[in-house]
């Protein structure tokens, strides 16, 4: 009975993980500049930004280049402000002039993230590993056996062929899903720092 339970259990664990996984990678982990993304961001351009009802006399400039300028006091935007916002984001995420931005910005911030991902999961895919030896290292036998030494520890002695299986077919799950779970990981931290710029 208590077999039963834990198989389930770890059936619905791994169940939920899937979920997870998929529901990351179908909507955290797209990126959002698409081709149609950018096709919208080239028409803005040609139907607004360089429209000549947008022309600044002041400052001789279209609005396309007073948002590309990004300098309020020579070039002020009034309109237009959600593209002003993302070129903003943009500059704030792309590496500047300074040796210190060029140290401390978005690309270098996003592969210290993806490399600690990295880390994470092969740790995990190691500890599996070890247990796929463990379990491979275990005789097999008619029934499981575990039996108990002397200091109180137990040892398992055999594994029927059943569960010796089911071991392997769940530990093969677990491997799948962290292989999943890191390439869905590292489209969500490259998706999510180009679109939090």
């Amino acid at each position: 009975y208590g077999s039963l339970l834990l198989s389930f259990l770890l059936l619905l664990n791994m169940l939920c993980q899937m979920e997870f996984i998929g529901l990351s990678n179908r909507s955290l982990s797209q990126p959002s500049f698409t081709p149609e993304f950018q096709d919208g961001l080239w028409s803005w351009r040609i139907n607004i930004g360089l429209n000549g009802k947008y022309y600044d006399k002041m400052t001789v400039s279209s609005l396309s280049e007073r948002i590309c300028n990004q300098t309020a006091r020579l070039y002020p935007v009034e309109m237009s402000d959600d593209k002003n916002t993302m070129i903003v984001n943009i500059n704030r995420y792309l590496p500047g002039s300074g040796i210190v931005e060029q140290i401390y910005n978005g690309p270098n911030l996003c592969i210290v993230a993806l490399t600690c991902w990295t880390v994470t999961v092969a740790a995990e895919l190691h500890i599996t590993w070890e247990r796929v030896c463990t379990i491979m290292a275990v005789p097999r036998g008619i029934n499981t056996r575990i039996v108990e030494g002397q200091d109180g520890a137990y040892s398992l002695r055999a594994m029927s062929r059943i569960r010796k299986n089911f071991a392997m077919f769940i530990l093969f799950l677990r491997f799948f899903l962290c292989i999943w779970l890191w390439y869905v990981g590292i489209h969500f931290l490259i998706n999510y720092s180009i679109d939090s710029a």
